[in-house]
C-alpha cells in the first residue's frame, strides 16, 4: 500500500508542476493581447495608390499681369535682357552655410515669388526685381508680405522696382526711366531699355501680339541710306 501512496504523491507533485508552468505562458499571453490596440484606426492611413485628377492651368499670368508683361517684354527684350515670372525667391537670394538659424531663416521666405525679374543675357543673373502692385497690396498681411520680400532683395543687392498696376494701361516712357533708374546702382548689366520714339502715343494697351516699335531715327535714315 505505501508504495501506491508514493506513485499518487508522485502524481500530484507533476501535476503541480506543470499547472505552474503553464499559467506564466497564459499570464504573458493575456498582458500580450492587451498591449494590442482594439481596432487599426491608430494607424497611418495608407498612401494613395493613384493620383487625383490634375488639371492644368488656362494661364500662368492674370489678365493685368499678362498687359504689363507685354508692354515690359517689348521695353526690355530688345536689350537683351532675359526676362522671367513668378519666381521663387529662393532662386534670387541665398544664405551660404554656417549661418546661425540658416534653416528658419529660410523657412521664411518659403513659397514667397517675384512676379518679374530681369536677368542678364548669358549668365541670367538677376539684376532687377519687378513687382506689380494691385488693389490686394493694401492688405495687412500683403504689407507685412511685400516688406519681407523687399528687406530680403535690399540686403542681397538686387534691386526692387515696384509698379501700380493699371487696367488702362502703362506709360512706355514712365517705366523705362524707372527700370534705367533702377538700374543705375547695379554693376555689369547691359544698357537700360528705351522707350518708344518721341511723337508716338506713349500710354500704350497691347493685343495679343502687338507690332513691334519703329526703328530709331538713325536707323530709318541707314535704311534709307
Amino acid at each position: 500500500m505505501w508504495q501506491l501512496g508514493i506513485l499518487i504523491g508522485v502524481l500530484l507533485v507533476i501535476l503541480i508542476v506543470v499547472q505552474l508552468l503553464k499559467k506564466p505562458a497564459a499570464t504573458g499571453a493575456r498582458r500580450g493581447s492587451r498591449a494590442l490596440p482594439d481596432s487599426d484606426s491608430s494607424l497611418p492611413a495608407p498612401a494613395p495608390t493613384t493620383l487625383p485628377a490634375f488639371q492644368r492651368r488656362d494661364y500662368l499670368l492674370t489678365a493685368a499681369e499678362r498687359q504689363f508683361h507685354d508692354v515690359l517684354l517689348a521695353l526690355v527684350a530688345p536689350r537683351g535682357y532675359r526676362l522671367f515670372v513668378q519666381t521663387p525667391l529662393t532662386c534670387l537670394v541665398s544664405l551660404p552655410p554656417g549661418v546661425p538659424d540658416r534653416q528658419a531663416w529660410l523657412n521664411r521666405i518659403d513659397r514667397k515669388t517675384v512676379d518679374f525679374v530681369l536677368c542678364e543675357p548669358k549668365a541670367l543673373r538677376p539684376v532687377l526685381a519687378i513687382e506689380l502692385d494691385d488693389s490686394s497690396h493694401q492688405r495687412e498681411s500683403r504689407k507685412q508680405r511685400d516688406a519681407l520680400v523687399e528687406s530680403n532683395l535690399a540686403a542681397a543687392g538686387v534691386p526692387l522696382l515696384r509698379w501700380k498696376c493699371d487696367p488702362r494701361g502703362y506709360k512706355r516712357e514712365e517705366l523705362a526711366q524707372a527700370i534705367a533708374a533702377s538700374l543705375a546702382g547695379a554693376e555689369g548689366t547691359v544698357p537700360a531699355p528705351s522707350a518708344t520714339p518721341s511723337g508716338k502715343a506713349d500710354r500704350v494697351t497691347p493685343p495679343a501680339s502687338s507690332p513691334q516699335s519703329p526703328p530709331p531715327p538713325a536707323a530709318r535714315a541707314a535704311a534709307r541710306g
